[in-house]
């Protein structure tokens, strides 16, 4: 069987492609997010939600292939797992949550 190889640059190009592809049920997910948090809470978590799921499918889409081959493991449900807790740690950081409320 044949390897192949993409260079850093090949990951870089799809990205533009593959956030096409997500920015309608993108937008539509968050929004509706946005409005459901806001009616039952208020306008700051919200926000504070709509900014985690938009960054957590962007990092996805973005983070993934450009760091697939430096990740741990051979499998794709470790490697997202691995965005997945980056992000995680990187929103808790900025939005300086200091708990569970």
């Amino acid at each position: 069987m044949r390897k192949l190889t993409f260079s850093w640059y090949d990951r870089l190009v799809l990205i533009p492609v593959e956030v096409v592809l997500e920015l309608r049920l993108l937008a539509l997910v968050s929004i509706i997010m946005l409005l459901i948090c806001t009616a039952f809470n208020s306008l700051s978590d919200g926000l504070t939600a709509f900014g985690a799921y938009t960054g957590a499918v962007l990092s996805g889409v973005a983070l993934g292939p450009l760091l697939l081959p430096l990740l741990p493991s051979r499998s794709f449900a470790i490697k997202g797992a691995v965005i997945g807790l980056l992000w995680t740690l990187i929103y808790y950081l900025l939005t300086g949550q200091t708990g569970v409320h």
